[in-house]
């Protein structure tokens, strides 16, 4: 049997342990490494589908949340549309530009109101890619 447990829940796995009708051996115990994401101020909790900026949380719908990780997972790349859109979407759309657009201009205007910086840039023609504004 395999079980995880959050850092500071020591006290539970030791109850797990103690009802067991056999006897139990702890093979590997170590804390999970946060794989929190920090680039210029802003902080991304993937497990949580969190944005935070200076630790004051942004609000973004599951795809605007969905496309920023997928372009910070991909930085200075240049994502076309289609690949974000397939990135993302559970759906269908009658019109992927257009609906890729959308919600790229209301991913910038929500990090620019509670930033003042520019992390999504525009490659005419091809698409969009994050970059890390200067400061």
């Amino acid at each position: 049997m395999i079980l995880t447990f959050e850092e500071g829940e020591e006290e539970l796995l030791e109850r797990v342990i103690s009802v067991l009708p056999f006897p139990s051996k702890i093979l590997e115990c170590k804390p999970q490494t946060s794989r929190i994401i920090n680039i210029s101020g802003l902080s991304i909790y993937p497990e949580e589908h969190l944005i935070k900026y200076n630790e004051r949380a942004i609000s973004l719908t599951k795809t605007e949340y969905g496309v920023l990780e997928y372009m910070v997972k991909n930085p200075r790349q240049i994502l076309s549309h289609i690949q974000i859109y397939e990135a993302v979407s559970t759906g269908e759309a009658d019109d992927i530009n257009n609906a890729v657009q959308c919600v790229i201009s209301s991913l910038r205007r929500k990090l620019r109101k509670c930033t003042a910086k520019e992390y999504i840039q525009t490659v005419r023609g091809v698409g969009y890619k994050f970059i890390v504004p200067e400061v």
